[in-house]
C-alpha cells in the first residue's frame, strides 16, 4: 500500500468527518484509526481523478472555516471553560472573576 493511498484515505474520512459534524455537532468524532480502514480499500479499489482530490482538499478547508466561525457564533455559555478543565490551571492563576471573590472575601 502506498503512502499516497493513506493520505487519500485520512483525506477522504476527514472531509466525511467533518461534514458530519457540521450536520450534527453533537457527533463523535474519529477516536482511531480503524476509522479509515475500510477507506483505505475504497481507495485503492476505485478509481477517482485527480481533481477529485483537489475537490476534497478544498472541502476540507472550508469545513474548517465553517466550524470555526459556528464556534465563534456560538453563546458563550456553550463554550467549555478550559481554565475549569485543567486543574493545574486553576492552581497556578485563578481566573479574574475568582480571584475577585477571593480579595473580597479575604
Amino acid at each position: 500500500m502506498s503512502l499516497e493511498a493513506v493520505r487519500r484515505a485520512i483525506l477522504l474520512g476527514s472531509v466525511r468527518k467533518s461534514m458530519s459534524l457540521l450536520d450534527d455537532p453533537g457527533g463523535e468524532p474519529v477516536r482511531s484509526l480503524r476509522y479509515f480502514a475500510s477507506l483505505l480499500q475504497e481507495v485503492r479499489t476505485e478509481l477517482f481523478p485527480d481533481s477529485y482530490w483537489q475537490h476534497l482538499q478544498f472541502n476540507l478547508r472550508r469545513c474548517e472555516r465553517l466550524g470555526k466561525e459556528r464556534d465563534a457564533e456560538a453563546p458563550r455559555s456553550a463554550c467549555p471553560d478550559l481554565e475549569q478543565a485543567d486543574p493545574e490551571a486553576a492552581v497556578r492563576e485563578p481566573s479574574s472573576a475568582a480571584g475577585a471573590a477571593r480579595k473580597e472575601t479575604g
